[in-house]
This record gives structure tokens, C-alpha cells and sequence, in this order.
């Protein structure tokens, strides 16, 4: 068995990895049916890679885990949005802010 890191752990929707916050970014689901990065908003959380937020995004939107995620239906076009909004934001390689509190 492998031993696990202190502290808290989640898993990335998008590949599945299990790992520190710090290492993930946290998304939600909006009344509006939005999807949101951020630590703040409130409501059901998901996560998804820092390292590889776009792939780890266009994988959740193309497989429907982000439905699983939410417990709730996520519009496929919204999805589809927020994964190429991601995209755009993080090209390869390229270092996002940290993560705010």
C-alpha cells in the first residue's frame, strides 16, 4: 500500500489523481448552471489539476465528470466553454497564480 501524504487530499475529475489542494484547483457550479474556478464561491466543489487544468477540464467535459462531480446535470455547451476558456488561460507549460484563500 502506498502511504499517504498529511493532511487533506482530493481527486482531480479530469484524470482522477489523488492529491493536496495546493497542487489542484477548485471549480463550481453556479445556480446559473456556470461553471467557476475559484476557492471562494460557495457550493459543491470540484477540482482539477493545476498542472494540467486544460487537459484535466477537456477530459471531465468530454467524459460527463463534472455531472458526477456536481451530483447534478452540467450543460454539455457549458462544459465545452469552460475547458476551451481553461485552454486559453493555461498554455502548456505556463504557470497559473497561486491559489487564493
Amino acid at each position: 500500500m502506498t502511504p499517504r501524504a498529511p493532511g487533506p487530499q482530493r481527486t482531480c475529475v479530469g484524470c482522477g489523481a489523488v492529491r493536496h489542494p495546493a497542487e489542484l484547483e477548485r471549480l463550481v457550479l453556479t445556480d446559473a448552471g456556470q461553471l467557476v474556478l475559484g476557492r471562494r464561491p460557495a457550493g459543491r466543489g470540484a477540482w482539477l489539476c493545476r498542472a494540467s487544468l486544460a487537459e484535466c477540464a477537456g477530459r471531465a467535459a468530454r467524459t460527463g465528470r463534472f455531472a458526477r462531480a456536481f451530483r447534478r446535470p452540467v450543460d454539455r455547451l457549458e462544459a465545452a466553454r469552460f475547458a476551451a476558456e481553461v485552454s486559453s488561460l493555461s498554455p502548456a507549460g505556463a504557470e497559473l497564480p497561486p491559489p487564493t484563500r
